[in-house]
């Protein structure tokens, strides 16, 4: 078994996997991760890592000569694959990079978008030869909302949990509107322009904000954790 870990800026995912599907996802938070009883329950860990480097999880690692594939490693592992990158930036985030490995792992060589909302939102643009053509990281929901409190001197702490109306009657409606189809709009353009770039593109949303969209796009939670396989 391999144990898929996504650590991320808000949270812990993982997976134990058979290396062919991602399944029985569970999310910790940091100080809360069982990695002992995780540990001796796989061969090898798979890691992305962008939030607090686990340092538990190494210490254990090392007593028990579990190996531990960090996301350039396991790009490394599928070089000769068709779906494979043949440039991938050194300062693309490990999230990132997993995301869109496991994008192109999906359609086998297609255009790919990927989009993931999370503590930020990313996009990701890849050609079907495999090259890094850009992308952009920009505040997510909890950060615009944080934003908006932590530098005014009216504007109230508002929780993202609620109605976010696009004509807002309330202050605290206003900001979560603002805040949340903000959001939903400019990911729409990032499709609508990745689309005049690349006609028959294909995009995934990945990340923990649920939106609905009106451009077609997949929903893939897991894709990160998928882009370590």
């Amino acid at each position: 078994m391999i144990l898929l870990t996504d650590i991320g800026n808000t949270c812990v995912k993982v997976s134990l996997s058979n290396g062919r599907e991602v399944t029985d996802v569970k999310r910790y938070a940091y100080d809360e991760v069982p990695w002992a009883q995780l540990l001796d329950a796989c061969e090898e860990v798979r890691l992305s890592l962008v939030g607090p480097s686990p340092s538990q999880l190494f210490a254990l690692a090392r007593e028990r000569g579990k190996k531990i594939l960090r996301v350039r490693d396991v790009q490394a592992l599928h070089n000769d694959e068709e779906w494979a990158l043949v440039d991938a930036p050194q300062a693309l985030g490990e999230d990132r990079l997993a995301a869109v490995l496991g994008a192109r792992r999906r359609t086998q060589g297609c255009d790919v978008l990927v989009i993931d909302c999370g503590t930020c939102l990313t996009t990701d643009l890849v050609s079907r030869e495999g090259e890094h053509l850009g992308g952009i990281i920009s505040p997510g929901l909890r950060l615009r909302l944080e934003s908006m409190h932590e530098h005014t001197a009216a504007l109230p702490s508002v929780s993202p949990d609620g109605e976010a109306p696009i004509w807002a009657l309330t202050t605290e409606g206003a900001m979560r509107g603002g805040a949340f189809n903000g959001l939903r709009y400019e990911m729409e353009g990032y499709i609508r322009a990745a689309r005049e770039r690349l006609p028959r593109v294909q995009v995934f949303y990945t990340g923990g904000i649920p939106l609905t969209l009106s451009e077609e796009v997949t929903l893939c939670p897991n894709l990160v954790l998928e882009g370590l396989l």
